[in-house]
C-alpha cells in the first residue's frame, strides 16, 4: 500500500474550536464543513449496512492517485462499483475523510476512505489488511494472494430437469454414484446410476444413537454416531465478538467404518472425544472436527490411528474440502452455524476468508460445486429461512451472487450426483418429489 499512503496527507490536528487545520498547506475545515462531510460519509456507510465509529473520523488534504500508482486500478474499481468514476481526476486535490469501519458483528473491518472535490464525493473505498476493497464487498480476504482465479459469471451451463422418487434429504456423502443421506436415526445410501435405488440402510435407533455425519471415499467410508443431549450454551469470546449461543445437539459416541457403499465392515469404534460434529474422507484419511480443531486419522488393517491434530481458531460444525480455484491445492471450508470460513493447509491452517454475520442461521451441509463450468467452484449453503446462498470467488473475496440461488420451497444442494464429471444440483422440496437438475 505504499503508493496509497503517499496519496494521503499527514495527520491533522483539531484546534480548540474543533476547526481542522493542516500546517503549511493553508488547508482548514470549519465545524459546518466537518459536519457536512461526516453526514455524507455516515449516510454512505449506513446505506451499505456498515458499522463505524464516528469519533474516529479525521480529515486531510490529498490527491487522487495517478494511473501509474500501484493501487490506482483497485481504487478505481472500488469507486466505480459504488457509481463513482475517478478517471480524468488523477492528481486532483481532494479532501480525504477516513473513519474506522466495523462489520455488523462488531469485528474491525479496517478503514474507510472518502475523497471529496468541491464538497462532493468522487472516490470511496476501504482498506483491510493492506488491500483495497469496494464498500459493496462486505467480506474481504483475511489473507490475499492464496486464491487466484475468479468466477466468470459470463459462462453458463444448461441442465435437464427430472423428478426423483427417492426420499432424499441433505446429501452428507458422495462418492462415484453412491449418495449418502441421513434420515433421523438412519444412514441411507442410494445408487444414482440405478434410478437412485436404495442400496444400504443402517438404523441405529435400537442403540439410542443417530448419525451425526457420514462420509464416503474411494476406499471406505464412515458414520459418526452420537446421542441426544441438552443444549449447551457457551459465552466464549471468538475473535473480536462474543460467540452466539452455541447449541451442541448431540454427543459423539462411536465411529462406524463402512465400505464404499455404506455397509459396515466391523464393530463400532468407541470415541474418546464427545464433541466431534463431522467426519470427512480426504486423501485416504478421516478428518473429524471437534470444537475449534480438526483431528486426522488413518484407518488400516482394522485400526483407527490418530495422526495429527490442528487448531483452526473458530468452531467447526460442518466441513467441506475441495480445490475452489483449480490450482491443485485443496481449501478447507467450515461453518459454525453463524459464519463460513475458508482455510489453506500447510504445516498449519491459515484463515484466508470468512463471512461476518451475526445470527446463528446456517443449516445443513456445505456444498462446493462448479455449476456454470468455468473451472472455479462456488460455495452453497442454506439458511433457516430456506434461502440457498451461492458464494462466488472474486478479487474482492467471496460475494453472494444475486442474493441467493433460490428462496423458499425447500433446500438446494449441489454436487456431481451422476459421476459424469459435471456438477449438478437438486431441489429438496418441503413436499413432493426431489428434482434433479442434471448438467448437460
Amino acid at each position: 500500500m505504499k503508493k496509497l499512503m503517499i496519496m494521503l496527507a499527514s495527520a491533522l490536528a483539531l484546534t480548540s474550536c474543533t476547526q481542522v487545520q493542516q500546517e503549511g498547506t493553508g488547508f482548514s475545515l470549519t465545524d459546518e464543513q466537518i459536519s457536512a462531510y461526516k453526514e455524507q460519509m455516515g449516510t454512505a456507510l449506513k446505506e451499505k449496512s456498515w458499522g463505524f465509529n464516528p469519533d474516529s473520523a479525521s480529515f486531510s488534504l490529498g490527491t487522487i492517485p495517478e494511473e501509474t500508482d500501484e493501487d490506482y486500478s483497485n481504487i478505481a474499481y472500488a469507486s466505480a462499483s459504488v457509481g463513482l468514476d475517478i478517471s480524468g481526476r488523477e492528481g486532483d486535490s481532494v479532501v480525504i475523510g477516513s473513519v474506522d469501519l466495523q462489520h455488523i458483528n462488531g469485528r474491525s473491518a479496517g478503514t474507510a476512505y472518502f475523497s471529496f472535490e468541491n464538497e462532493t464525493p468522487v472516490c470511496e473505498y476501504y482498506v483491510y489488511n493492506d488491500s483495497c476493497y469496494s464498500l459493496n464487498s462486505k467480506n474481504p480476504f483475511e489473507k490475499s494472494g492464496v486464491l487466484t482465479a475468479w468466477e466468470d459469471t459470463s459462462v453458463t451451463r444448461s441442465f435437464n430437469e427430472e423428478k426423483i422418487s427417492a426420499p432424499l434429504g441433505d446429501v452428507y456423502a458422495l462418492s462415484g454414484n453412491i449418495i449418502g443421506v441421513i434420515d433421523e436415526s438412519k444412514a441411507l445410501y442410494y445408487d444414482s446410476s440405478d434410478d437412485f435405488r436404495l442400496v444400504s440402510s443402517q438404523d441405529f435407533a435400537g442403540e439410542g444413537l443417530k448419525p451425526l455425519d457420514i462420509t464416503l471415499g474411494e476406499e471406505y467410508g464412515a458414520i459418526l454416531l452420537g446421542e441426544e443431549m441438552e443444549t449447551e450454551v457457551t459465552g466464549e469470546v471468538q475473535n473480536d465478538s462474543v460467540n452466539p449461543e452455541r447449541e451442541i445437539p448431540a454427543r459423539s459416541v462411536e465411529l462406524v467404518i463402512t465400505d464404499a457403499s455404506g455397509n459396515p465392515t466391523g464393530e463400532p469404534i468407541p470415541l474418546e472425544v464427545s464433541t466431534y460434529s463431522s467426519v470427512t474422507y480426504h486423501d485416504g484419511k478421516l478428518i473429524l472436527s471437534r470444537d475449534k480443531s480438526l483431528d486426522e486419522f488413518t484407518w488400516s488393517k482394522g485400526t483407527l490411528t490418530k495422526e495429527n491434530a490442528y487448531s483452526l481458531g473458530n468452531y467447526i460444525d460442518r466441513l467441506a474440502i475441495d480445490d475452489i480455484d483449480g490450482d491443485g491445492s485443496d481449501e478447507y471450508i467450515t461453518s459454525d452455524g453463524t459464519n463460513i470460513y475458508v482455510y489453506s493447509k500447510g504445516s498449519t491452517f491459515e484463515l484466508i476468508w470468512r463471512t461476518n454475520m451475526q445470527l446463528n442461521s446456517l443449516e445443513g451441509n456445505i456444498y462446493v460445486a462448479d455449476l456454470n463450468g468455468d473451472g472455479v467452484k462456488e460455495i452453497y449453503l442454506t439458511d433457516s429461512l430456506g434461502i440457498t446462498a451461492r458464494y462466488i470467488l472474486t478479487s474482492q473475496g467471496f460475494n453472494i451472487d444475486g442474493g441467493g440461488l433460490l428462496s423458499g420451497g425447500g433446500k438446494y444442494i449441489a454436487g456431481d450426483f451422476d459421476a459424469d464429471g459435471m456438477d449438478d444440483y437438486m431441489l429438496l422440496p418441503e413436499e413432493g418429489d426431489c428434482i434433479l437438475y442434471r448438467a448437460q
